[in-house]
């Protein structure tokens, strides 16, 4: 299998607080254009998007996705599930014990979608509003769900989902991994994966700044032509640090 990612601050913040695991990479800088890597077919893939403004949500992202880098050389099991959503648990007792030692991080947090691939299985997972899709026969699939109130009016009928992007309250979390009384919630779907499905990964810089529409049209492309027009459009639009994997 292969990989491209990108990873950017945006056109219009300072720092990228997101960040991404590959395989056995994790991805701690801004890329200047999309990189391509090989990777096993069977493995973990996940990206992150740190939340408490400038180094407090860069170490949130990075300490979440270390934490479960942890579980990169295991099999994808029956016990993966159950496997992954303790290990985001520890990453918010984590997060809590930081900010217990340093009271200036106390707001860090991080959103986090990932991917782990088994023979002819899959499970996705996310926690916030990074997100999780399948491309099959040139069509996005969305397989996680947002923990996010635009993401709850979307589900509930009042707004589209072309709407969630631009709407005002878009920033509102349901659920995150943070230092939190409440565990974060996960949501995990277990799926088959035939010959010729990719997967694409992300986090919300991404897909408020475009389209369903557009990213099928870029993604209908080789990722060699395709992802640097994606980028080349997120660099000129998005509003937020943003943050793509695209596995095909």
């Amino acid at each position: 299998m292969k990989a491209v990612f990108f990873s950017s601050p945006g056109p219009s913040r300072l720092e990228n607080e997101d960040g991404l695991f590959l395989s056995e990479i994790l991805v701690d800088r801004d890329t200047k254009e999309p990189e391509y890597r090989e990777i096993n077919p069977q493995s973990l893939v996940a990206v992150a998007d740190g939340m408490g403004g400038g180094p407090g949500g860069r170490e949130a992202a990075f300490l979440v996705l270390t934490k479960l880098s942890e579980l990169a050389h295991q099999p994808l099991t029956e016990a993966a599930q159950h496997l992954v959503e303790d290990n985001i648990k520890n990453a918010a007792l984590a997060l809590a014990l930081v900010a217990q030692r340093n009271p200036t991080l106390q707001q860090m947090g991080s959103a986090l979608s990932g991917l782990w691939l088994g023979q002819d299985q899959a499970l996705a997972f996310n926690c916030g509003d990074c997100r999780v899709y399948r491309i099959r026969e040139g069509f996005l699939d969305l397989l996680t769900q947002d923990h996010s109130l635009v993401y709850e009016l979307y589900l509930n009928g009042q707004i589209t989902e072309e709407a969630m992007g631009a709407h005002p309250l878009k920033n509102i979390l349901t659920s995150s991994i943070q230092d939190n009384p409440e565990p974060p919630r996960i949501f995990c779907r277990r799926i088959a994966v035939l010959p010729g499905d990719n997967f694409f990964l992300c986090s919300d810089g991404v897909w408020e700044a475009v389209s369903r529409r557009e990213m099928e049209k870029w993604i209908a492309l080789e990722p060699t032509e395709g992802a640097p027009r994606l980028a080349e459009t997120l660099l000129t639009r998005a509003k937020d640090n943003f943050t793509f994997l695209w596995l095909y």
